[in-house]
């Protein structure tokens, strides 16, 4: 079939602003957009500018807005996913009907469905099961960094070979470079994971506990990250890559929402003022439960993520809980040879 537009973004917010800029500039598409924000459609057709969410940076003409969904699974071949996590299961829903065999999924939001943890990708083939061509894509990426032109590299996910020829087609320019992997759970599990983690690390700074510990903190969440990834499928050297370390790296400075959101409670604020002096969406919060529930039933050890779960939900004492942690009794950094694999 042939289609009006090469690729159509689900969401307006500043990550899915950020990639129709990229798409519109530097790859020369014509992308269509959606909005549910009316406020916003109106001003990047108006202005070329979401000063909503992506404020003072010019977009390209060759983004079309639109404030109806049915156009992206009438008009697009290649169809990104760009909303938070917790809307997946709602959009997913909406559009499946409309949505064609040969169409290309693209998900690059990063979290769990939030009733039992399941993986974004489940999701939307539990909804849409005709979707043959699903990809993640995943790694640091900030979206003013990608909207103002700062070189960037990440993981393109997908089982296809194919499709991910394709996507990086989409994509390619001398500004973003996409590496290839078929593991689409690693790819998934890092870019949720690390939300938690990057809280971890916030709270240290916070308490002022120093680098040492802060690098600590990094490395042991990554070893978390790998044990959940083997544990639900998935490749624990995925998580060495851009989609796990690289993210994990990206999000534990001050300029993730994690990360000062961890920040503000390790100086004693609450979860409600640390949300509100954040002010958007924390997605660690609910990943937190997530994992510890999942971790739990599947008997890993995570106690970094089940640490930050209990603080979040005022069972203990940040600054009483990472002592806790030091204290554990002493183990090799590696439980075996088959951690390794």
């Amino acid at each position: 079939m042939a289609y009006k537009y090469p690729v159509g973004i689900i969401g307006a917010g500043a990550w899915g602003t950020a990639l129709a800029e990229h798409l519109g500039t530097c790859c020369g598409h014509n992308v269509l957009l959606w909005s549910y924000d009316k406020k916003a459609a109106k001003d990047i057709r108006k202005n070329n500018e979401n000063s909503v969410f992506l404020p003072n940076i010019d977009l390209s003409d060759n983004i079309d807005v639109t404030t109806s969904i049915e156009d992206i699974t009438k008009h697009c071949e290649i169809i990104i996913y760009a909303t938070p996590a917790h809307f997946c299961s709602e959009i997913a829903c909406l559009i499946a009907p409309d949505i064609k065999e040969d169409q290309i999924l693209v998900i690059s939001s990063k979290g769990f469905r939030e009733d039992d943890g399941a993986l974004l990708s489940d999701v939307w083939l539990e909804k849409a099961p005709q979707l043959n061509k699903i990809a993640i894509l995943a790694g640091p990426t900030f979206a003013e960094e990608v909207a103002t032109k700062k070189p960037t590299t990440a993981t393109i996910a997908c089982e296809d070979t194919y499709t991910l020829g394709k996507i990086d087609a989409l994509f390619s320019s001398t500004l973003f470079r996409l590496y290839y992997s078929k593991d689409i759970i690693g790819a998934q599990v890092g870019g949720a994971v690390k939300n938690v983690i990057s809280i971890a690390a916030g709270i240290s700074a916070g308490l002022g506990m120093g680098e040492n510990f802060k690098a600590a903190i990094l490395c042991r969440g990554v070893i978390e990250m790998m044990r959940y990834t083997r544990s639900i499928g998935g490749e624990r050297i995925t998580l060495a890559g851009l989609s796990g370390l690289g993210d994990l790296i990206l999000s534990s400075h001050e300029g993730s929402r994690n990360y000062r959101f961890g920040y503000y409670l390790g100086q004693g604020k609450d979860v409600q003022q640390a949300e509100r002096l954040v002010g958007s969406t924390v997605e660690g919060i609910k990943s937190a439960a997530i994992l510890t529930m999942q971790g739990a039933s599947h008997g890993i050890d995570m106690g970094i993520i089940m640490a930050i779960h209990s603080i979040i939900n005022g069972d203990i004492d940040a600054k009483r809980t990472f002592y806790m942690l030091l204290d554990r009794p002493r183990v090799n950094e590696f439980n075996t040879e088959d951690e390794l694999r």
